[in-house]
């Protein structure tokens, strides 16, 4: 059995949430320009880790900025996502595990689809914050937010296929199969927003007399 986190009777703020977003992507990053032979490839890697890097700080700071925005009654709901999501912990025993495998070397397959959806998971605990802080501020979802989340998934994707590539595995035939996982992955989030769009349709009738 895992040992119990250090921080699991700590109050896991929006704060540190995203940080430990921040914290894998740069680390994992750093791991996959270290395992980089000193060529062209380690220079690619250096910029991609540096464009993914930049791309998620800039989403972290919409987020940063509009949680200021809203009153501390309203911040509450936030919490109350915070208290029950494991999107922190999850992202710190990510960040330990690709490091650990990144340094190790000799890794196939299995672990570059792991880094994908591992990262996939993370997203979408960023995405539900963006959706609980427009429904507090009353906004629709904007799409350029979509896109952005879209083009970081782009970005990522790359650099693990690059990876492959540079480890020996044929990178677009990885590309190929990881654009695929991002298909289901969309399909996924779909029929989850599908779903959320059902249940408040049921609750405004239920407040209809």
């Amino acid at each position: 059995m895992d040992p119990k986190p250090k921080n699991a009777d700590q109050e896991i703020t929006l704060d540190m949430v995203l940080s430990s977003f921040e914290t894998f992507l740069q680390d994992v990053g750093q791991g996959i320009v270290n395992a980089a032979p000193d060529d062209e490839n380690k220079t690619l890697a250096e910029t991609m880790t540096v464009t993914l890097n930049d791309q998620l700080k800039k989403v972290h700071a919409y987020i940063r900025e509009n949680h200021e925005k809203i009153s501390p009654l309203q911040q509450e709901e936030m919490r109350k996502f915070l208290r029950t999501q494991d999107g922190h912990n999850m992202a710190i025993r990510g960040t330990e595990t690709a490091k650990t495998i990144l340094t190790r070397g000799n890794f196939g397959k299995k672990f570059l689809q792991w880094l994908i959806r591992w990262f996939q998971e993370i997203k979408k605990v960023i995405k539900e914050l963006l959706q609980i802080l427009c429904d507090i501020l009353g906004l629709n979802f904007p799409s350029w937010l979509d896109k952005l989340l879209q083009i970081l998934n782009e970005i990522w994707n790359a650099f693990v296929a690059f990876l492959a590539d540079v480890v020996g595995i044929d990178g677009r035939s990885f590309a190929r199969e990881a654009s695929g996982m991002e298909v289901d992955y969309l399909n996924e989030l779909a029929a989850f927003e599908r779903l959320r769009q059902a249940q408040r349709s049921r609750t405004t009738d239920n407040d209809e007399p």
